[in-house]
C-alpha cells in the first residue's frame, strides 16, 4: 500500500513539474508585439498582397482555411485542440484546410507576426479572419476563438477581422529573423514612423 502511495506521489510530482515547465515555456505574449500586422492591415494593398501570397499555395482561396505554423515551439502543441476544433467546424461548412509551414514560405511572415495562426477566406475569396486560434495559454484555457471564426463564415460579409491585439501563447523569434531578411521596407517604414 505504501509503495503505491509513493509511486502515485512520484507520478503526481512529475506531472506537476512537467506542467510547470510547459507553463514556463508558454508565457503569455502579445500576438503582434511590434504592431507590424496592425500597421500593415491599414494599407489599402494589405488584403490583395496577402491574397496574392497565399495563391502561390492554393490558386483557389474560396472557402479555404490556412493553418500557419512554424513547428518549433510549445505554443503550437498547446493550440492543437483549438486548431482541430476550428478545422472540423469549418470542414462541416464546406471549407478546405491547408497547412503552411512558415519556414518554407518566409514571405508570409510579412503578414503573420506570430504562430500558430490561421487565415480564413469565404466563398468569394475575401479574407474573413487572420490571427491566432485562441487567447491565453493554448489548451490550458477555454478562450478559443473557433466558434467566433465559424460564426463569421455564416453571416453576411462585413469585412475582415484582423485579430492582432491579444495575449496568449505565441511564438515570435523565428519570425523576427524572417521579417528582417525578407521585408526591409516594413522595418524602414517602422523607423520612419517612430523616428
Amino acid at each position: 500500500m505504501k509503495l503505491r502511495l509513493w509511486f502515485g506521489l512520484v507520478i503526481w510530482l512529475a506531472v506537476v513539474f512537467a506542467l510547470l515547465k510547459v507553463t514556463d515555456a508558454a508565457k503569455l505574449s502579445l500576438f503582434d508585439p511590434e504592431q507590424t500586422l496592425v500597421m500593415k492591415s491599414l494599407e489599402a494593398e494589405f488584403e490583395p498582397q496577402l491574397t496574392k501570397t497565399l495563391k502561390t499555395v492554393s490558386p483557389n482561396l474560396a472557402n479555404r482555411v490556412f493553418h500557419i505554423r512554424a513547428d518549433d515551439c510549445i505554443c503550437e502543441a498547446l493550440a492543437e485542440n483549438h486548431s482541430q476544433e476550428l478545422s472540423q467546424s469549418l470542414a462541416n461548412l464546406g471549407f478546405q484546410n491547408e497547412l503552411i509551414d512558415l519556414k518554407l514560405m518566409p514571405q508570409l511572415a510579412e503578414f503573420v507576426p506570430a504562430t500558430p495562426a490561421v487565415a480564413v477566406f469565404n466563398d468569394n475569396e475575401q479574407l474573413l479572419y487572420l490571427g491566432p486560434y485562441s487567447v491565453g495559454l493554448g489548451c490550458l484555457t477555454n478562450n478559443s476563438l473557433s466558434q467566433q471564426i465559424s460564426n463569421m463564415s455564416q453571416v453576411d460579409y462585413l469585412g475582415s477581422q484582423i485579430n492582432a491585439d491579444v495575449k496568449g501563447c505565441y511564438c515570435h523569434p523565428q519570425l523576427a529573423s524572417l521579417n528582417k531578411q525578407n521585408t526591409p521596407s516594413l522595418h524602414l517604414f517602422a523607423t520612419i514612423v517612430s523616428g
